[in-house]
């Protein structure tokens, strides 16, 4: 049987190199391990500010809840920190439309600039005590905005960075990303 050059040639991108996402070309390899890092480090930043609140639960739930003798404080905590799993749905549906419509790369922008807004906010909101009932309504609407935010960045994230590599790596990439936010 003979193998023809056509063969050959499509042997040769099959490689152990070529499924993990290293091609021959130098600049391509740059250009791979800047986007997949940029990619896993905008994630680590988003997940990180995400987790900050399930980390401080207790302080955070002292700080912006009143204490009285038959509710604890902790109750509304857990409330504001699940209240941003509730519309991680409906950012990942929005930035995936942007992501679409205009670019992974804009979409991807936009989540971690929105991201940094509320968790700004956060990090300057006074307390019950000096607020009353506006803190921890202000509280809840930035862990909303942070949930909108982080349900965009994680699938928006993957796809980004799965479009930009070839079709043979399509496992590879997006679960990186997600074991790297795992790790976080």
């Amino acid at each position: 049987m003979k193998i023809g050059k056509g063969v050959a040639q499509q042997f040769n991108h099959y490689t152990h190199e070529n499924r993990l996402g290293i091609n021959s070309n130098r600049a391509n390899n740059v250009r791979n391990f800047k986007l997949l890092f940029s990619c896993l480090l905008g994630n680590a930043l988003e997940f990180y500010d995400f987790t900050l609140c399930g980390v401080f639960i207790t302080s955070l739930s002292q700080t912006f809840f009143p204490s009285s003798g038959d509710s604890p404080f902790l109750f509304g905590g857990i409330f504001v920190f699940s209240a941003a799993f509730w519309t991680r749905p409906l950012g990942a549906i929005v930035f995936g439309y942007i992501g679409d419509r205009w670019g992974r790369k804009n979409a991807l922008s936009i989540s971690i600039m929105l991201m940094g807004i509320p968790s700004f906010v956060i990090g300057c909101l006074p307390g019950y005590e000096v607020l009353g009932i506006m803190a921890p309504i202000t509280l809840l609407i930035c862990r909303l905005l942070q949930g909108f935010c982080t349900g965009g960045e994680y699938n928006g994230a993957a796809v980004f960075a799965l479009e930009h590599f070839q079709v043979r790596q399509g496992v590879i990439i997006p679960n990186t990303i997600n074991k790297f936010t795992d790790i976080n």
